[in-house]
């Protein structure tokens, strides 16, 4: 999964927050979550992957308008996000 990557582009932090802000304000508030993966390399014949629903995140809401304050490198949702259970 290449969630930076758009287009074949790899997006810095302000590029994926407009980018995804771009497609809240088409589509609406969106309900999304982190779906995190670890991949462990011993050597070429030992490699491990994981990806299961147990290591995502809770549903969260996409919004167009960034938090002020909240920022945390790498962390692009952080600052558009909000709980799914407060609606707007």
């Amino acid at each position: 999964m290449y969630v930076r990557n758009v287009n074949g582009k790899c997006l810095s932090d302000e590029e994926m927050i407009e980018y995804y802000a771009g497609l809240v304000r088409q589509f609406g508030n969106l309900t999304a979550r982190y779906k995190n993966a670890i991949c462990f390399v011993k050597d070429k014949t030992h490699v491990y992957e994981g990806m299961e629903p147990s290591m995502e995140s809770e549903k969260f809401i996409l919004t167009d308008k960034p938090h002020s304050t909240i920022r945390k490198k790498g962390f692009r949702f952080v600052r558009m996000k909000q709980s799914e259970d407060k609606k707007c």
